[in-house]
């Protein structure tokens, strides 16, 4: 399917060149088809030309002076065009689906080192755990054998009774 837009553009008389603006037409018409001697700025060092002194200033020389006419040209949109357009969205869509894949990906795999994290920390509670049961099992045990020496030592006390010290006189 061929669609096909209108614009206007300067055209040079003499050999059919054509710009979007005004000035680019002078500035072709200037330098192809104008006598050095006919234009008043010219550089002979590296032959630029310019109407003006200041070269940047936009260029009022009517269109009649300089031989340039303004045209309406028809673009043609070719199919081309449109199969070009439709590719760089298909890029797009295939980049944003890319990015979304590794995305899904990317969360899978701390999903995965989590619930690993997780399971990790869980079985090191656990065994926290474990080593608190054991340790307080050992502590009554430690409780326990040192309330029956205290009771062995009290009763060993209660039936011997020690000598006392004497003093020996010499």
């Amino acid at each position: 399917m061929s669609d096909v837009t209108g614009t206007k553009v300067w055209q040079c008389r003499l050999c059919n060149f054509e710009h979007i603006n005004k000035k680019g037409a002078v500035q072709h018409f200037m330098l192809r088809h104008t006598p050095n001697n006919q234009i008043p700025y010219l550089c002979n060092i590296c032959n630029f030309k310019a109407l003006t002194e200041d070269y940047d200033e936009e260029i009022t020389s009517s269109e009649e002076e300089v031989a340039i006419v303004e045209v309406e040209i028809n673009v043609h949109v070719d199919e081309r065009d449109e199969q070009i357009e439709e590719l760089k969205n298909k890029i797009k869509e295939m980049e944003e689906e890319y990015r979304k894949e590794t995305d899904k990906k990317e969360i899978h795999e701390l999903e995965k080192r989590h619930k690993y994290e997780c399971l990790r920390f869980g079985n090191f509670i656990e065994k926290l755990k474990r080593e608190k049961k054991e340790l307080k099992k050992e502590l009554k045990s430690a409780e326990k054998k040192l309330e029956n020496e205290n009771i062995c030592t009290k009763k060993i006390k209660s039936v011997v009774t020690l000598p006392t010290k004497r003093k020996l006189y010499y």
